[in-house]
């Protein structure tokens, strides 16, 4: 059974408030009292209605004259609340100036393409952008500004890579974790020395969680001690 007219609903449906609607239907005959009913399970298709969404339109981030080329720089993230390729994220830089930057397509990091070495102080600006793979697509902007300073005697604190991915079975773990309830976690990890004034450097971890057969299978509407008929 499908629903596509409006005018065939009392109010709108919304797949990301409720992606499910459950229908009773009840039959009864007009010279007996005796009714059966039925339930009907009835899903939302998700519809490209949302589009991503980063925290903030603009921000910054200031990094050293001797930044090797190749460093993660920025690491920006956009949430879209639509399901399956409606909610899938691309990220791209819709402008910079000078050329010297690229981003990960699917994570978003920003990287510096080119050395810095025997540059003065100076300002870049680019702008990223976040679309998703609905049709149409939506997208977002984000204008992030780099400010490169003069390189430090003492080198900052720093990651090889701004963000790692990682992957833990659901069994192996500190805490319980189980993959039906949470599939993705993040986790950020903080480094600092004991120089003065002392220097500090974070990274983000996304963990997923892999599924193990931990469930077996049942019927939804099997009570116990009442008897299935199958016809």
């Amino acid at each position: 059974m499908e629903i596509n007219r409006p005018q065939d609903l009392q109010k709108p449906l919304d797949h990301e408030t409720q992606p499910v609607v459950v229908l009773t239907i009840q039959a009864q005959l007009s010279s007996s009292p005796a009714c059966s009913s039925t339930e009907v399970n009835i899903t939302v298709i998700d519809v490209n209605d949302n589009r991503p969404v980063f925290p903030k339109a603009s921000d910054g981030v200031t990094i050293s004259q001797g930044t090797m080329p190749g460093t993660a720089l920025y690491h920006a993230r956009a949430t879209d609340k639509d399901s399956g390729p409606n909610g899938v994220i691309r990220y791209t830089i819709a402008s910079q100036s000078p050329s010297i930057f690229s981003v990960d397509l699917g994570l978003g990091v920003v990287y510096l393409n080119e050395s810095l070495a025997g540059a003065g102080p100076r300002e870049c600006t680019l702008t990223l952008m976040a679309q998703d793979l609905g049709v149409p697509p939506q997208a977002s902007l984000l204008v992030l500004t780099v400010i490169i300073e003069k390189q430090e005697q003492n080198p900052s604190l720093t990651f090889e890579h701004l963000v790692y991915q990682a992957e833990v079975s659901e069994l192996i773990s500190w805490v319980a974790l189980d993959h039906e309830q949470r599939v993705h976690h993040q986790v950020t990890v903080f480094v600092t020395d004991h120089g003065s004034p002392p220097r500090n450097a974070t990274a983000l971890v996304y963990v997923s969680v892999t599924d193990i057969n931990d469930n077996r299978p049942y019927f939804p509407q099997c009570l116990p001690g009442k008897e299935l008929h199958i016809k």
